[in-house]
């Protein structure tokens, strides 16, 4: 990685791999690695550093109102986003996901969920490069349909820099419910994972890297048959309809889950609505929504609950 920041994410994201698979040695070596360089050990604010000793490595105090006062890290400049090209430092590939990587760990208060989600709500609404969150009417619609149907476990496709999972995963916390994220892009993980540390949510959400294709399947052994409450879909809208099969085929849908896909309206998943409008086992409902900054556009989220009995008759 070629800015500390990012470094200190990839660092901060293989502690909380290896934490979230039991493995507190790998998490302190992780964090001890990152610690030995002064360069390195510069790129989280202090606050945020004790928390992730705390939470990660056994050690160190840190109180969630532990806010920024003068101790915020210095960073090199974030540069501009420029169309991609091959050659590109991954600090130029990511800018824009740079810029929320350094505003959450430098603002946010350690263990704040809702700083977490201003946060990077403040960098979608400050720069104009875009920044693909489902974020609005859109946050609003995720809350309410996690409240409503509280999901022991909730399995998201697309973590981004994990916006979506902070809100829903916020949620969950109040029944003991947990949250599986899939990414396919590894710097995309590493930001990530640093906004759910931040927020506190570092026991609550679990993120895969991978390609869904790939990685859905492990949910079977991880998991087991019939255990997934809710889905939400955020990747690409052409393959909504391959993972909805996956998931299906190897009948991980617990009765009654509900499948939650962003973007079905622009750009757009056809396939997947005209699947799931035909099927006798699916309840399918469209829910019109703003897109989130630009709300003269309208979007749709597409809602549909698995009826079990329908499936197997």
């Amino acid at each position: 990685a070629d800015h500390p920041a990012l470094a200190a994410a990839i660092a901060v994201s293989a502690a909380l791999s290896c934490h979230r698979r039991g493995g507190s040695d790998g998490a302190s070596q992780a964090l001890a690695a990152l610690s030995e360089s002064a360069a390195r050990g510069a790129m989280l604010r202090p606050a945020l550093w004790r928390f992730a000793q705390a939470t990660l490595g056994g050690g160190g105090v840190c109180q969630p109102e532990d806010r920024v006062g003068g101790d915020d890290p210095t960073h090199p400049e974030i540069p501009a986003p420029l169309p991609r090209r091959e050659g590109m430092p991954l600090s130029q590939l990511y800018a824009k996901e740079l810029e929320v990587l350094v505003g959450v760990q430098a603002h946010a208060a350690p263990a704040s969920s809702a700083d977490v989600i201003a946060e990077i709500r403040k960098r979608a609404e400050q720069r104009e490069a875009w920044l693909k969150l489902a974020g609005g009417e859109k946050t609003l619609a995720l809350e309410r349909l996690v409240e409503e149907r509280r999901p022991r476990l909730i399995v998201e496709v697309g973590f981004y820099v994990g916006y979506s999972s902070t809100v829903m995963a916020r949620r969950l916390q109040d029944w003991g419910g947990r949250l599986i994220s899939i990414e396919v892009d590894p710097v995309h993980v590493a930001i990530g994972q640093v906004s759910v540390l931040c927020a506190g949510l570092a026991d609550v959400v679990d993120v895969w890297a991978g390609h869904s294709a790939d990685v859905l399947p492990r949910l079977l052994a991880e998991v087991g048959k019939r255990a997934v409450d809710m889905v939400f879909f955020d990747q690409k809208g052409t393959i909504y309809h391959e993972d909805l099969q996956t998931l299906e085929r190897l009948d991980l849908l617990a009765d009654g889950c509900a499948v939650v896909a962003d973007n079905v309206l622009k750009p757009g998943a056809p396939f997947f609505l005209w699947q799931l409008d035909q099927s006798p086992w699916w309840d399918l409902q469209i829910v019109s929504v703003r897109e989130y900054e630009s709300e003269a556009v309208e979007d749709w989220l597409s809602v549909a609950t698995f009826d079990r009995a329908a499936a197997v008759a």
